[in-house]
């Protein structure tokens, strides 16, 4: 049996694997939905805070954080990283 070494396999052909591209889409998909989805929670815990809750420091910034500015944030550095990962497969 002929036994080679990580140094002889080659891995031409890896990026040119269609499923390589989907699984790749696939993670940003999940990664956007499921971190969509915690901030949704999170947000829906604050707004449901009472006045006590939300007099605090904590209540206070929760109800002024910028949901939609962490969204954004979210897909632009995620969309970017898969931007340049499917350029680097293609």
């Amino acid at each position: 049996m002929d036994d080679k070494s990580w140094d002889d396999i080659q891995f031409s052909n890896f990026g040119n694997n269609l499923l390589n591209r989907w699984v790749l889409i696939a993670t940003l998909v999940f990664v956007l939905v499921s971190s969509f989805d915690c901030m949704d929670d999170l947000k829906a815990i604050a707004s449901d805070m009472d006045d006590e809750e939300s007099s605090t420091k904590l209540g206070a910034k929760l109800l002024g954080a910028p949901w939609y500015l962490f969204k954004g944030l979210l897909v632009i550095s995620f969309g970017a990283m898969a931007v340049t990962q499917l350029l680097e497969i293609w």
